[in-house]
């Protein structure tokens, strides 16, 4: 199998058909998009961790806990983004609004902000004001 993966790319796929199909078009935005989502989510996360061990002085184990009304959201936003908000307003709007509102709430924690008002009380939903 090796060998005809090293055959195809030393003969720079000539053994290959030299068109695709017209109704195949390669969509090479969708890793992008995937890529910076995934980069998005795991600056959050980490940024959340360090805030909630460093600066409100959590345990390992309690800022574990601490993020499993996350997975509850996880799993609810994204079935009300698609069956709401996307026939509704596009997905343009609907992204460009989730990272302002992200960024405004990554803004809004400083030392003295609590778990309760500042992390789950802003990631909740509804958003609280």
């Amino acid at each position: 199998m090796n060998l005809i993966f090293a055959v195809v790319a030393f003969t720079g796929g000539a053994l290959l058909p030299a068109r695709r199909p017209s109704r195949v078009k390669p969509r090479l935005d969708i890793p992008g998009v995937l890529l910076v989502a995934g980069a998005g989510l795991f600056g959050t996360f980490l940024f959340l961790t360090y805030y909630l061990q460093q600066t409100l002085g959590y345990s390992p184990l309690v800022t574990g806990v601490a993020f499993l009304p996350f997975s509850a959201g996880s799993a609810v936003a994204p079935n009300l983004a698609t069956i709401v908000l996307m026939p509704r307003f596009g997905p343009k709007p609907l992204v460009a609004s989730g990272m302002a509102a992200a960024s405004a709430w990554l803004a809004q924690l400083g030392p003295h902000t609590g778990y309760a008002a500042g992390v789950l009380g802003r990631s909740s939903w509804p958003p609280s004001a």
